[in-house]
């Protein structure tokens, strides 16, 4: 005979790809008509924005771009002059076809820029650009409730407390504020970019909350025919209504995107506007009550077992990793120091992942003579993290704070910090019984004994009342036990 049970669907979200792509754009740019000719290059920077995302069958496609400013030192000896390029990229994940649509996580990182001259009004500009792009699909499980279960059928009953990926989606806004430098008001801006900081997120019944800052990072030209640099930060908050209701203990994740930076110089401020995309999986807590063996002493029964997969955040917490570089050469004014962080990296050893963050620091200085000066410098930072076997880390780039520096010997020590989101994630697989077989009842040795006197080894209740004809009600009755035995243990066992 055989028994169906019931079945009753667990939604979540399958991610089908995590996958970071590497792009290098290259433009070749003419100087318009009215620029002094290109003495020399003197620094660059840049801001990748997203500006499209699309969800294929086969895969997805995230567009977007580089805005670059390009400082050069004129020909003629005039004050320094910068030019402004758009460097386009399109990148494309590939993945199993995909049975409907789902949502698309990505970070885009500036990994460096730079330009080189071509002639007195030509230059060629060049940004690489880290992609993170990361698929998620909705899915059903189903879990095998027991139903009409025959008399003496022992169930091997359990229940898994799991935080699951249930829902994802993304909020689109506008930060449009008045930026005021205390008094200070450029004569012309020279370069700038935001990074996006979230400082606090939660779930509150149906919707999604966060806040954070918008750190601005301005380089210009003052008022003292000076190049400064500085930084400010813009505050904003948000909410997303959900699709669902959520307890207390649901989680979120929140990954920013820049889609538009505007800044403009007006009259005793800089008017800011720039698009954010804030893309958020929301994680909730589901107790999971599945039955993983079945057996009876009197009949014989055979399980349909099946195993169910389900992703499961087992951690959530943000990291710091410090950034320290020694760059050998004197800068007696350092005007400006930026870092460039490449997209994390991980490898195991052992029990430890170790997370790395490559990066670039970009320093604008001026030498002993006076003269407009840039160095770029590798550098890495390093974050070892326990995670078990099975586990995986997902991390993501939260905030790369303002860059310091102090005279080191003969050169600069810059240093600053960035704060990564560290996800403990596992596909963990949970056997359950999908069905029964039940035969006929056995006939029974007669001169089998009723009781078994047995040395609890390396087997738990379960197998040791499975093995011997019994069941663990009747075990623990005739041992007064609430829980398992310790090993070693003798053990009365009630044979049926």
């Amino acid at each position: 005979m055989d028994l169906q049970w019931n079945k009753n669907a667990c939604s979540y979200l399958h991610r089908n790809i995590r996958e970071v792509q590497n792009q290098e754009q290259i433009q070749e740019v003419r100087l318009p008509d009215g620029m002094p000719d290109i003495g020399r290059i003197i620094c660059s920077w840049g801001q990748a924005v997203i500006r499209s995302k699309e969800w294929r069958s086969d895969g997805m496609t995230v567009s977007g771009g580089v805005n670059a400013w390009v400082l050069y030192a004129p020909e003629d000896g005039s004050e320094p002059r910068n030019m402004e390029v758009w460097l386009p990229f399109q990148t494309k994940w590939n993945f199993p076809e995909s049975k409907r649509e789902g949502t698309i996580r990505t970070s885009c990182l500036l990994r460096s820029v730079d330009a080189r001259t071509l002639s007195a009004r030509k230059m060629m500009v060049r940004a690489t650009v880290g992609i993170l792009g990361e698929a998620l699909e909705p899915e059903e499980a189903m879990i095998y409730a027991p139903e009409d279960v025959p008399d003496g059928v022992q169930l091997l009953t359990k229940t898994y407390p799991a935080v699951i990926p249930k829902e994802a989606g993304e909020k689109i806004f506008l930060i449009d504020e008045e930026v005021d430098l205390q008094g200070e008001m450029p004569r012309r801006l020279l370069a700038w970019d935001l990074q996006p900081e979230i400082t606090e997120q939660g779930v509150l019944g149906g919707k999604a909350v966060f806040r954070g800052n918008g750190r601005l990072h301005l380089v210009y030209w003052g008022e003292d025919e000076k190049i400064h640099s500085t930084c400010q930060e813009i505050p904003f908050a948000q909410y997303v209504d959900l699709d669902r209701e959520y307890d207390k203990e649901a989680t979120m994740s929140v990954m920013m995107a820049l889609s538009s930076l505007e800044p403009e110089l007006e009259e005793g401020h800089i008017h800011v506007k720039s698009g954010m995309v804030a893309q958020y999986v929301i994680y909730d807590r589901s107790i999971l009550e599945v039955a993983e063996d079945a057996y009876s002493p009197l009949q014989e029964v055979v399980p349909n077992v099946e195993e169910l997969n389900l992703p499961m955040l087992l951690d959530r917490r943000s990291e710091t990793m410090e950034i320290q570089q020694e760059i050998e050469e004197a800068m007696p004014g350092v005007i400006d120091c930026v870092f460039y962080p490449d997209q994390p990296t991980q490898y195991r050893e052992g029990d430890s992942v170790i997370l790395e963050l490559p990066g670039t620091v970009q320093v604008l200085y001026t030498d002993g003579d006076g003269k407009l000066q840039s160095k770029m410098e590798k550098c890495a930072a390093q974050l070892e993290m326990n995670a078990g076997e099975g586990c995986s880390l997902l991390v993501n780039l939260e905030s790369c704070g303002s860059m310091g520096q102090v005279m080191s010997g003969n050169g600069v020590r810059v240093q600053g910090e960035v704060k990564v989101e560290v996800l403990t994630a596992a596909q963990q697989g949970i056997p359950m019984v999908a069905g029964l077989t039940v035969g006929e009842e056995m006939k029974l040795d007669p001169e089998r004994p009723s009781l078994i006197i047995r040395r609890l080894e390396d087997k738990t209740l379960w197998e040791l009342a499975k093995s011997c004809g019994s069941t663990v009600d009747a075990i623990r009755k005739a041992n007064q036990l609430s829980d398992e035995p310790v090993a070693g243990q003798m053990l009365l066992i009630p044979v049926c």
